[in-house]
């Protein structure tokens, strides 16, 4: 509570300090970009061989202040990710920890539960309607579970200095034209306390890393990869959804999930993609 108040303070000072400044429009999908690095070989189709995945969504930073904060103060609400077509992932073979357990008190979920490497996020919390170039930076530092008794998903426990927070991760197949390209799509739902963590702040998102482990259990890889294909190349894709200074209702391109407190998705980026060699073993 002591470190929320703090930083509310912060924050509502820098905007105070800035008050003769105007808001600009720029669009925060405009500087979305994603890399993708891959650590490990390539199996087979009968074997997949486990691998590490390191995942880095971020925007981009040009310019003092940087070019993110040029935009309205936005949060990220929903993020996909396309996975290449040789990609398996396994985590329903795990035991799991129970998600209260997770948030509460994850050091006691069972070993093979945890199925990341601690990974690390900036981001910066900003009052609604803060003018350009104010917000106060924050780090986050995230861990990555299997959800006991829930298919297909994964948790992502997000501990920032305001809030703790369960970001809900669903990998199933690739549809529509994206199958074409990409075997799996992961979409993630970000919680309320990511997107709103006190009230009037918005907490938005600049450079996040999650890291998958290199990990089997009784013989299969949980996060894998098939045969390389012919090509020896590996793409993967990602798209943010953002929310715009917490409108909600029909302010926008839809609204999100109740999980999400109902704010609307008002901008969409672009599919940015991260290209890899694949190694054969």
């Amino acid at each position: 509570m002591q470190n929320m108040k703090v930083l509310t303070v912060a924050v509502l000072a820098s905007l105070a300090c800035a008050a003769a400044a105007s808001t600009a429009a720029a669009n925060p999908a405009e500087y979305q970009r994603f890399k993708v690095t891959l650590y490990g070989k390539a199996g087979t189709d009968k074997k997949p061989n486990a691998v590490r995945i390191v995942t880095n969504p971020f925007h981009e930073v040009k310019g003092d202040p940087p070019s993110f904060l040029e935009s309205p103060p936005f949060s990220t609400v929903f993020a996909h990710i396309w996975w290449p077509k040789p990609s398996v992932v396994n985590t329903n073979i795990l035991p799991g920890c129970e998600e209260k357990v997770i948030l509460e008190n994850p050091d006691s979920c069972p070993k093979d539960s945890e199925v990341g490497e601690k990974g690390v996020a900036e981001g910066y919390a900003r009052p609604v309607n803060a003018p350009v170039g104010v917000g106060t930076k924050v780090s986050l530092e995230n861990r990555i579970f299997v959800i006991k008794g829930v298919k297909d998903t994964i948790a992502l426990r997000v501990k920032t200095p305001l809030t703790t927070a369960i970001m809900r991760a669903v990998t199933k197949k690739a549809t529509g034209p994206m199958a074409k390209s990409y075997g799996l799509r992961t979409d993630f739902t970000i919680p309320i306390g990511l997107i709103q963590p006190a009230p009037g702040l918005v907490s938005q998102l600049s450079n996040f890393t999650g890291i998958l482990a290199k990990k089997t259990y009784k013989g299969q890889a949980i996060f894998g990869l098939k045969k390389c294909p012919k090509n020896k190349k590996l793409t993967t894709a990602y798209q943010g959804e953002y929310n715009i200074n917490l409108s909600s209702g029909d302010k926008g391109m839809g609204v999100t999930s109740a999980a999400n407190g109902g704010f609307s998705v008002n901008q969409k980026s672009e599919i940015v993609t991260s290209t890899s060699a694949c190694k054969q073993g």
